[in-house]
């Protein structure tokens, strides 16, 4: 059952979030460099043009005035939009609420539909294969899913576009329905509304269900092995109650959670999506509007695809709500405020030891090292904890020399990561195909020359020679030699917006998991409003925007909100690690914040930092890929993206002859995006104290077995 509480503060965080948006929309119109303001009055710049004509032109397409005060035109902009005023299609000359009202049901739609297959397909293999644990069945279920992982969805929706469509014929390549069908509730339009969507949905469906299933996989496992299933079948209950009401709700319950962010893919994806399929959406008139520089459409678009993203996770989260009665009957987020998270505490920490430092006294750690006569000291006591459980040992009073200091580093940061790559086929292979990119974007650049055209400017079959072993394109240009030379600027793109990310997400949930209390509320609720916004619209309006050419800041601009549902992950890992005993253990023998941070709390997030970072990359990729594709971002003729858009442009879709043109970008990505999934799963046993610890162990332990039979 939903509490008011509850319910009014989702609620609140709805319409905060909706209104955030339509603020933004509103600064940048009227303040970013080459804004949709300056585009517009540059159109209607005539040295005979009436000033006035000019006013009510402005106001027809903006819903403001120019040169009024800006609180007067964010009222007037405001006021516009709630009551539905969107202004004006520069490019339609239509009102923008009309266009987007009747495309909006068609985007419901395919999303919808493609949501709800996604999750019931993933929840039931997922449960499948808890049940089938290590069957052929599981195995393969598992491999297929890493691999639809690595499959960007519009990759996949090009290449069942170029083989049921444009090859065998099966399917429609484009379009709503069919022009000879009259709509409504008949056979005939029925059956052409399920024909012309059957493969934007199976493109979403047959790549998106892989997460949903490894992630359903692991909480069937964990929940296998919970007491109350256990007492469940002692008392004789069946295997379908046990099943359905013990193993399947309390495992789906995490993945419920993650409808938030599928929602928003779901809906900002549309951009692609049916642009490829030429279905007319709500992503495809937004795409339509950044090619003709419509920004009133665009920006309308904008809207009403977060205002959908909006509504749709706020009824994820009251029906939430209704599955888990813990989140609806109380505020579950936590709050350690009144501890050291604390700031003005922590300064008064910092400041008694300073002060102790240089009056020579430090009663209350003496008091902790000595206990009266020659018992157990406090701290002695907290070390043996501490041993016990920090993955680091205990807090020893023990001076290391600088060789042993050296060897300890060795050991822990060089020695124990190359013996876990090593048995981890997983980090191998991933690390494998890294290394193969890397090298490619730095000696292959060294080793072979730009692409250019050749002389004779033809269409080269792949494996026809050793100058061209992927053969060229229509412009006789060396495919092989494009990848290559694309590759620094995708790496580039990558280091740009990983980095950013992954830094805004630990500050962000380290800041507000570590301080707390009303600091750690207002955090969040950013965090959750951020994350809520539909990631690639936003991208796409400021690329359109600002268009950048900087590699690095395209990387930083697609990853721009990002962040926000990463730290949240940080934010719980936080508080979880505040509770660890060696953490307290530290915190009573009054180490400095800085000390319990730097060595208790941040080598255990090492980690989260490096999955998330690899998790960037990834997404870097495939956006990234994208926009070139659609020429959203500004052309450069070295780019994966770009290659993929020269190819459909040039008809490779009608013949066999140039596919390799199509498929060599295609494999290009998905080998990228397999070598970062299986490294990003890798990386918690590579990076995590503990199974380094256990490293350390065996090894140490296989000396002694060595020493004790020589001996």
């Amino acid at each position: 059952m939903v509490s008011k509480r509850y319910f009014l503060s989702r609620t609140v965080q709805a319409v905060v979030t909706l209104w955030a948006v339509m603020t933004f929309t509103f600064l940048l119109i009227r303040w970013m460099p080459g804004s949709p303001q300056s585009y517009i009055m540059n159109r209607l710049m005539d040295p005979d043009a009436d000033p006035d004509e000019v006013r009510r032109v402005m106001e027809q397409y903006l819903q403001y005035i120019p040169d009024e005060p800006l609180h007067v035109q964010y009222y007037n902009y405001m006021t516009g939009l709630l009551q539905g005023n969107l202004g004006t299609s520069t490019w339609y000359q239509e009102p923008v609420a009309e266009i987007v009202a009747e495309a909006m049901p068609w985007t419901v739609y395919l999303s919808a539909v493609s949501l709800v297959l996604t999750f019931v397909i993933g929840v039931g293999l997922g449960a499948i294969m808890a049940y089938k644990e290590k069957s052929n069945f599981d195995v393969g279920m598992t491999l297929y899913s890493i691999v639809a992982q690595a499959f960007p969805y519009y990759v996949f929706a090009i290449l069942l576009l170029w083989v049921f469509s444009f090859q065998w014929g099966w399917f429609p390549v484009g379009g709503r329905f069919g022009a000879d069908v009259t709509p409504g509730l008949n056979v005939g339009f029925v059956t052409s509304l399920l024909r012309h969507s059957t493969l934007p949905i199976l493109s979403l469906v047959i790549i998106g269900f892989g997460g949903t299933v490894l992630g359903m996989r692991a909480n069937s496992i964990r929940v296998l092995g919970e007491d109350y299933l256990r007492v469940g079948r002692l008392r004789g209950l069946s295997d379908q109650r046990l099943a359905f009401l013990y193993v399947g709700r309390n495992a789906i319950l995490p993945l419920y959670t993650g409808l938030m962010i599928q929602i928003g893919s779901l809906f900002g994806g549309s951009v692609i999506l049916e642009t490829i399929f030429t279905y007319h959406g709500m992503g495809y008139f937004m795409f339509e509007a950044v090619n003709a520089r419509d920004y009133p459409l665009m920006m309308g678009s904008f809207l009403f695809i977060t205002t959908g993203v909006i509504v749709g996770v706020f009824i994820a989260d009251l029906s939430y709500g209704y599955i888990d009665p813990r989140a609806g009957s109380a505020d579950t987020r936590e709050s350690f405020a009144g501890d050291i998270g604390s700031f003005h505490t922590v300064v008064i920490q910092w400041f008694r030891r300073k002060v102790k430092g240089v009056t020579g006294g430090d009663g209350d750690t003496d008091q902790l090292r000595t206990n009266g006569g020659g018992a157990p000291s406090l701290q002695s006591q907290f070390e043996e904890a501490s041993a016990e459980d920090s993955p680091f040992g205990a807090v020893s009073d023990r001076t290391y020399t600088r060789r042993e200091r050296l060897q300890t580093s060795l050991e822990t940061w060089v020695f124990s990561p190359i013996r876990i790559l090593a048995n981890d086929w997983r980090a191998l292979t991933g690390f494998s195909i890294i290394l193969l990119y890397v090298l490619m974007g730095t000696v292959g650049v060294l080793l072979t020359s730009p692409p250019e055209v050749t002389s004779y400017g033809i269409l080269e079959l792949p494996f026809q020679s050793w100058e061209y072993p992927l053969g060229t394109n229509d412009g006789g240009k060396s495919i092989l030699h494009q990848v290559i030379h694309a590759t620094p600027d995708m790496f580039r793109m990558m280091i740009g917006g990983a980095v950013y990310g992954t830094v805004m997400a630990a500050i962000w949930g380290f800041t507000s998991g570590y301080i707390g209390g009303r600091i750690d509320r207002i955090m969040m609720a950013i965090a959750d409003t951020l994350m809520t916004i539909p990631g690639l619209p936003l991208v796409i309006v400021l690329g359109v925007t600002l268009e950048p050419r900087n590699a690095y800041l395209v990387g930083v601009i697609i990853t721009i909100n990002g962040w926000a549902g990463a730290s949240r992950n940080w934010r719980s890992q936080v508080l979880t690690l505040r509770e660890e005993s060696y953490v307290e253990a530290s915190r009573t023998m009054g180490l400095s914040t800085w000390r319990i941070i730097s060595r208790d709390i941040l080598p255990n997030m090492a980690p989260l930092m490096m999955v998330r970072f690899v998790s960037l990359t990834r997404a870097v990729i495939s956006t990234s890929v994208a926009l070139y594709f659609l020429g959203i971002l500004p052309y450069t003729s070295l780019n994966w993206g770009v290659m993929l858009n020269r190819a459909y442009q040039s008809g490779t879709w009608y013949t066999t002859a140039g596919i390799h043109w199509l498929v060599v970008p295609i494999v290009t990505i998905v080998l990228l995006g397999f070598g970062l999934i299986l490294f990003g799963q890798a990386c918690d046993h590579i990076l995590n104290p503990r199974i380094r610890a256990r490293h350390d162990k065996a090894t140490s332990d296989d000396v002694a077995d060595d020493g004790a039979v020589q001996g």
